[in-house]
C-alpha cells in the first residue's frame, strides 16, 4: 500500500485536512480506477489501497459537504460496473473523468477562496421578521388609501422612501 499519511492530518485514520489534500486523493483514486479498468494492476494487488483511500476520501469530502464521486465499495464492485456497462478503455476513462470533474471543480473553488461568505449577512430569522414587519406596515398604508388616485401614486411616492 502507498503512503497516504503525508496527504492527511493526524495520520492514517484522519480526514484529509485541506481541499488540496483531498484533490490529491480524488486524482489518485480516479487514476487507480482507470488503471485497473484499462489493463493495469490486478484488482487483488490494489483493492486494499482503494478501500483505505475511499474511507479517507469519504470523510474528507463529507466534511466539506461534497458527495464522494466514486460509489464502489471496492474494486470488485467497480469491475462489475465497467465490465457490464463500459465496453472500451476510452469509455472507462471518460466515465471516471465525468464522475471526478464536479468534485474537482468544487475543490478548486474552495482552494481559490471562491466560497461566498457574507459576514454582514443578518440572521435569517431576524431578516424574515424584519420583512414581515415591513410588509405588514405597507399593507396598513395601502389599506388607508381611499381613492383610486391614492392607490395609483402609492408605489411612486412610498416606493422611493
Amino acid at each position: 500500500m502507498s503512503d497516504l499519511g503525508p496527504m492527511i492530518a493526524g495520520g492514517q485514520n484522519s480526514a484529509p485536512a485541506t481541499p488540496a489534500a483531498i484533490r490529491q486523493l480524488v486524482e489518485a483514486q480516479a487514476a487507480m480506477l482507470v488503471a485497473v479498468a484499462t489493463g493495469g494492476p490486478r484488482i487483488e494487488d490494489v483493492n486494499a489501497e482503494y478501500q483505505d483511500r475511499r474511507a479517507l476520501l469519504e470523510r474528507g469530502l463529507r466534511r466539506l459537504g461534497i458527495e464522494p464521486p466514486f460509489p464502489w465499495r471496492d474494486m470488485w464492485a467497480w469491475y462489475g460496473h465497467w465490465s457490464q456497462r463500459l465496453g472500451s478503455y476510452a469509455s472507462r476513462r471518460c466515465f471516471i473523468a465525468e464522475l471526478a470533474a464536479p468534485v474537482l471543480d468544487r475543490l478548486d473553488e474552495l482552494e481559490a477562496g471562491a466560497v461566498i461568505d457574507d459576514p454582514g449577512r443578518p440572521d435569517p430569522a431576524a431578516a424574515w421578521a424584519q420583512l414581515e414587519a415591513r410588509l405588514t406596515a405597507l399593507k396598513g398604508e395601502l389599506a388607508g388609501d381611499s381613492t383610486q388616485d391614492d392607490c395609483k401614486t402609492w408605489g411612486v411616492v412610498r416606493g422611493r422612501s
